[in-house]
C-alpha cells in the first residue's frame, strides 16, 4: 500500500476541491491511499513518511500561500530525507496562476524531488471538467509510486533469495571438512572462497 499525501492551503474551498478530487483519483487506484492535511496542521512527519505527494495553493499575488511557504520553511530540516520523493503541483485562483504553480514547482525543485508531471491550474469556480483532470492527476501520481515501491522490493526478494541458497551451499561444504576449524575459515566459507583444513590437533574449534 502507498500513501500520496496531498498538502494544501485553501481559505475559500477552491483549492480543497481540487485536493479532494485528487485525493479521489489516487483512491481509485488500488494498493493506494491518500491523506489530505491543510499547510497549518500538516507535520513533517506526514511529509517524510508519504510516498508521494502533491502540493496545493490558492494565487496569492502570483505566489503561493504563506502557510505553504512556512511548511517548506519547517521542512527545510529534513530535506535529505525527502529528496526523490514523486511530486506534483496545483494552484487555483479568480484569474491567471500559473506564477504560483511555478512557486511551487520551484519547492519541488530546491527539495530535490522528482516532478511527475507538468501541474495543473485552474481559474475561477471549479467545474465537472476540472475535477476529471484533478482526478486523473491524482490517479497518475498514485500509479507511479506504486511503480516505484514494487520495483525495489522485487529486486530486494530476488536479491535475499540469492544470498540465502549461497549461505546454504557454504554451510553444507562446512560439513564436508570435519567440524575443527578457525573463525576465520569459517568466515571464508561463508563468502565463497576456499578455506584451509586446520589440523584436528590444534585446538581450534568453532
Amino acid at each position: 500500500m502507498v500513501e500520496v499525501l496531498i498538502l494544501y492551503y485553501s481559505r475559500s474551498g477552491r483549492t480543497r476541491a481540487l485536493a479532494h478530487w485528487i485525493a479521489e483519483g489516487a483512491e481509485s487506484v488500488q494498493g493506494a491511499s491518500a491523506k489530505l492535511r491543510r499547510g497549518d496542521y500538516a507535520t513533517v512527519n506526514d511529509f517524510i513518511y508519504c510516498d508521494a505527494v502533491a502540493f496545493g495553493s490558492p494565487n496569492y499575488f502570483g505566489y503561493m500561500a504563506g502557510i505553504m511557504q512556512d511548511f517548506f520553511d519547517k521542512a527545510l530540516s529534513i530535506r535529505e530525507k525527502v529528496a526523490g520523493k514523486l511530486s506534483l503541483a496545483f494552484t487555483s485562483g479568480g484569474g491567471a496562476s500559473e506564477s504560483a504553480l511555478l512557486s511551487l514547482e520551484s519547492m519541488i525543485s530546491s527539495f530535490r524531488m522528482e516532478k511527475v508531471i507538468d501541474g495543473l491550474v485552474s481559474q475561477g469556480e471549479p467545474s465537472e471538467e476540472n475535477r476529471k483532470a484533478y482526478k486523473k492527476l491524482g490517479e497518475t501520481l498514485a500509479r507511479r509510486a506504486l511503480e516505484k515501491t514494487e520495483l525495489p522490493k522485487g529486486r530486494s526478494q530476488a536479491r535475499t533469495k540469492a544470498e540465502n541458497m549461497h549461505t546454504d551451499d557454504s554451510r553444507k561444504r562446512l560439513t564436508c571438512y570435519g567440524d575443527r576449524f578457525s573463525v576465520e575459515s569459517r568466515r571464508m566459507y561463508l563468502q565463497g572462497q576456499r578455506a584451509l583444513r586446520i589440523p584436528s590437533n590444534s585446538g581450534v574449534l568453532i
